[in-house]
């Protein structure tokens, strides 16, 4: 049968890469999102690629805007992954609940309303729900309703957990610093990486892939599955993009990670539904991500990475 995706939050890091990956499989995919324009899409996808997707304005708090486009350009399969992150979610928390618990129930209360019509439904949560954050608790939330969901609609769904998610395009949310860093040391500049510990680090394109192939999964009943990913220090990190860039002036500070949790439950289960999983190793992924910057020189560091260790220590603090 055929299929066509809707991917919301398309214009964030883990959007662009899913929507990069449904272009090159040849899949119809339409980008939503609050900009206007293809977004991140564009550092991953040539001009050509680009003019297959179409990509609509819209705001997952404002249903009409959901159905527009579900209806418009009859949607199959449904990624959610819009979003606020860590720490723009805690400077404005009516606007983080909002966006991330409102515009969760319009994305399920929509698509339970197309049932039949829309086949597949993904979301993302995070492995921030077994730590203590306003962004955690409300991705907790979503996993109960979309547990609600399937007990009053048999709306099944797949929420995944992704970890820190690095790769081209990560350049929002605490857990980007060590893309920022890879930035960095492409231009040959120095960077401190504001958080220290150790993580499960995935690369982007291994994340967009498991959303797709979530969203295909037959499923009954909602499922919430942790992504796995390989386990490394921070310095682990470092090490790779010295490699990758010789002369890099990379560090890392002693700050650790508060609002994040350990995220260390198998991803057996995700596995068993969409097959095995080849995480990118990470000196590979660190060496391809700085090869993609040093292929875009448009990009520049982020305006606001120069935190001090006391900014730093105050933002990620449990």
């Amino acid at each position: 049968m055929s299929e066509r995706f809707l991917v919301t939050g398309a214009h964030g890091c883990v959007g662009a890469w899913t929507v990069a990956r449904l272009v090159r499989e040849g899949t119809p995919v339409v980008g939503f999102d609050l900009g206007e324009g293809p977004g991140r899409a564009s550092l991953l996808l040539d001009g050509e690629e680009l003019a297959r997707v179409p990509f609509v304005r819209g705001d997952v708090t404002r249903r009409d805007d959901l159905d527009r486009a579900l209806d418009e350009y009859e949607v199959t399969h449904v990624i959610h992954l819009a979003a606020l992150q860590l720490p723009y979610c805690s400077a404005d928390p009516a606007r983080g609940a909002l966006v991330n618990v409102v515009g969760t129930v319009q994305v399920f209360d929509a698509v339970a309303a197309r049932a039949g019509a829309v086949r597949g439904l993904a979301y993302a949560s995070s492995i921030a729900v077994h730590g203590r954050s306003l962004y955690g608790a409300w991705k907790r939330a979503n996993e109960e309703t979309a547990a609600v969901y399937w007990q009053d609609h048999r709306l099944a769904s797949v929420g995944l957990r992704p970890a820190l998610v690095y790769g081209v395009g990560r350049d929002r949310g605490i857990t980007s610093s060590a893309t920022t860093a890879m930035l960095a040391a492409a231009r040959g500049r120095p960077y401190e990486i504001v958080h220290g510990g150790s993580h499960r680090f995935q690369y982007a394109p291994d994340v967009a892939r498991c959303f797709v192939d979530a969203a295909r999964a037959e499923v009954e009943g909602a499922k919430v599955l942790e992504s796995g990913g390989r386990r490394h220090d921070m310095r682990d990190v470092v090490a790779a993009i010295e490699a990758a860039a010789p002369g890099a002036r990379i560090t890392v500070t002693d700050v650790p990670l508060g609002a994040g949790g350990d995220g260390d439950r198998p991803s057996a289960e995700l596995q068993a539904l969409i097959g095995p999983i080849e995480w990118t190793p990470l000196d590979d992924g660190v060496r391809e991500t700085i090869e993609r910057f040093r292929a875009l020189p448009q990009l520049e560091l982020p305006v606001d990475c120069a935190l001090s260790r006391t900014q730093t220590a105050a933002r990620i603090a449990p």
